[in-house]
């Protein structure tokens, strides 16, 4: 019997010493990969991989191991015993993949699995049977012949009865992948118009917010069909309106007209303007096509009603007749009727001067005055979005209402358009132009709200009657003075009310292009994520960690913090798609135990969280991350406060970034 050499038995025992160490290794490993399996589903799959590689260790290890320590007898059980825990490791690998990468991943809506339980647990189910039966049949040399037959024909009877379910499965995941269609998008599926309400396993789900109506339709029905998404590229809606005018009117004119109207819209965007195109000669008449765009689905109807009113006031004033088929409806020439004929002069209503009186400034005029102004008076109409005059326009009449309401307009420095008053009935519009240091030009655009008339007064004849009476003139100068203050307050609201509206349309300029960042930070071919779900997270729980630090911050510098800021931490996830790389529930926690440190600790707690925010200062992208997700803390109870903004300096000095949402927004676009 041969004997072995010191080297022989110095490396069969260090076989033995690293078995041993490699089981104290793998009871560590277990112990710490239950505790991270139970913390989440994004350290199952590292726990998994873990498990395996501990198994393949054994597995190789143990024969030589046994040998040497003179229990040879158990090396075949032990052997098949690791291979066992392999198999099954294996199974629980793949399964935690599919529940890291599929069920909550591109099947999920905003961290919420969409997927039903009884399709995730029998595919859980499959795979736990799959490798036991490769275990019975290649460890255990058991005859699975029957069983495989017996699920060979279960698994063709459940194939066939669920075909269908697996198509929509499988479409589903197509359009999840391609991401084709989000939630909240508005689009049309096969004509039918609506917004993204659901989209899970087995069907895409369109609300229409016009009727109420839920329209759903099978995954595998969208991916067959045309989708046109009115969302994408950008926000901007754009429609058209087809319609006809008689020969008799010049096209330039009809397009002038129109698009003169159109300068003052109210929904329809004057930028970019309206499309004018003329399509051709039909029985009707000349027919043309405008085509005009508005900001999102809200508006639509608004802007669609103001399109056709524009048409129809502004060819109205230039007498200029819609084309119809008369003969077949019997209609007369409207164009009888129209106050805007100047060749059929309105009388004024008999009781029209007794309705001046009511006028505050008409009021102080003797009854044989307003009788001359009421005989001289001339009755006109507007509908939306006609204008009783325009900036700029010459200071020739003064206007008294009888009905509707007109706004008044004002351009401000920065090209903005500020609604900054309104006039109703029984008061005069223009009487700025009767001052003696007024302008002759108007400074304001009146426009009309809805369906309104005025009488036109005679401006020469008003402005002799001031001149005459120094009490009058009193009159009319405290009344501007009034309605200027009431301006300067309209246009207080009305900047307040623009602040909000920007910081809102910069908040969702920045969310577009967070989602982006971290699309690109976390985003990368399916290998390269498995493989980036083994390594250690440092990326995703500094970044957790920053954020939830940067909004405990702002939130506690409100004062006490409520269902308001969790629920916009856990929308924000789903918004920008961060809940697919961090989890939820841990980042709330990390929230609330920021919250409490910086409420019951004062300086030292804020210090500690602007330390985490320091932590991923060097990373430009994660930053921009962190500061955007702080911006849209912000204000989420009303008006933007000081605290906020200092909270909001002090994160933007660390992250080297701009404090001001407007330049934030170009920041991280660029």
């Amino acid at each position: 019997m041969e004997t072995a050499t010191p080297w022989q038995e110095a490396a069969q025992w260090l076989q033995v010493l690293g078995l041993a160490l490699i089981l104290i290794f793998a009871t560590v490993v277990f112990v710490r990969g239950v505790t991270l399996a139970i913390r989440g589903r994004h350290q199952a799959v590292r726990f998994g991989v873990e498990l395996l590689l501990v198994f393949t260790v054994l597995f190789l290890f143990s024969h030589h191991a046994l040998r040497m320590a003179g229990v040879g007898q158990f090396i075949e059980p032990l052997e098949k015993a690791m291979a066992f825990l392999w198999w099954i490791s294996l199974a629980f690998t793949i399964n935690a993949s599919l529940n890291r990468f599929v069920w909550t991943g591109v099947l999920s809506e905003n961290g919420v699995r969409k997927v039903p339980k009884l399709l995730t647990d029998g595919a859980a189910l499959l795979l736990y049977g799959c490798a036991v039966m490769v275990v019975m049949h290649y460890v255990y040399d058991k005859p699975i012949t029957t069983i495989l037959a017996t699920s060979g024909a279960a698994a063709f009877i459940v194939g066939l009865s669920a075909q269908s379910t697996l198509r929509e499965v499988f479409s589903g995941l197509s359009l999840n992948m391609t991401r084709s269609l989000r939630i909240g998008d508005f689009v049309e599926i096969d004509g039918i118009y609506g917004e993204v309400h659901e989209i899970n396993w087995r069907s895409v789900s369109l609300l229409n917010p016009h009727t109420g109506s839920l329209y759903i339709f099978p995954n595998s029905a969208v991916a067959d069909k045309t989708i046109l998404n009115f969302s994408e590229p950008t926000e901007l809606f754009k429609y058209w309106i087809i319609f006809h005018v008689e020969y008799g009117a010049s096209p330039d004119l009809v397009i002038r007209t129109i698009a003169e109207e159109l300068e003052n819209s109210k929904y329809i965007r004057r930028d970019p303007k309206p499309d004018f195109n003329i399509l051709g000669f039909t029985d009707l008449g000349m027919e043309y096509r405008v085509r005009f765009y508005f900001d999102g689905d809200d508006p639509w109807w608004d802007a669609q009603n103001e399109m056709c009113m524009a048409i129809w006031s502004s060819l109205r004033r230039k007498g200029i007749r819609l084309s119809i088929d008369r003969h077949k409806l019997l209609s007369g020439d409207e164009q009888q009727a129209n106050p805007w004929n100047f060749d059929n002069l309105t009388k004024p209503d008999e009781h029209l001067a007794e309705d001046l009186v009511r006028d505050s400034f008409l009021g102080q005029l003797d009854p044989s005055q307003l009788r001359e102004l009421a005989s001289s008076a001339r009755l006109l109409d507007f509908t939306p979005p006609d204008c009783i005059f325009r900036e700029g326009d010459a200071g020739d009449a003064v206007y008294f209402v009888t009905q509707g309401q007109f706004s008044i307009l004002q351009i401000q420095d920065d090209g903005h358009e500020a609604e900054i008053g309104i006039y109703q009935g029984r008061e005069c519009i223009g009487l700025e132009c009767l001052a003696e240091d007024g302008n002759e030009n108007h400074t304001v655009t009146v426009r009309a709200e809805r369906y309104s008339t005025v009488y036109r007064l005679d401006i020469s004849l008003l402005k002799e009657m001031v001149s005459a009476s120094e009490s009058v003139k009193v009159v009319l100068d405290k009344l501007l003075e009034q309605r200027n203050e009431q301006q300067r307050q309209y246009l207080q609201l009305h900047d307040a009310s623009r602040d909000k509206a920007e910081r809102l349309k910069h908040h969702a300029a920045i969310n577009l292009h967070v989602r982006e960042h971290v699309e690109d930070i976390f985003s990368k071919p399916l290998l390269h994520r498995f493989l980036h779900a083994l390594s250690p997270r440092k990326v995703e729980r500094d970044l957790l960690e920053a954020i939830m630090a940067a909004c405990a911050l702002v939130a506690s510098s409100r004062g006490e913090v409520d269902d308001v800021e969790r629920d916009f931490l856990r929308e924000k996830f789903g918004t920008i798609g961060l809940f697919r790389h961090v989890e939820v529930d841990e980042g709330l926690k990390l929230f609330e135990q920021d919250v409490r440190n910086i409420r019951d600790n004062g300086e030292r707690g804020s210090h500690t969280a602007l330390a985490k925010i320091r932590a991923i200062s060097e990373e430009p992208r994660l930053a921009r991350v962190v500061m955007g997700i702080s911006h849209g803390m912000t204000g989420l109870h009303g008006d933007l406060l000081d605290s906020e903004k200092s909270q909001i300096e002090a994160i933007a000095g660390i992250l080297k970034l701009p404090p001001d949402i407007e330049d934030l927004a170009g920041s991280i676009k660029n």
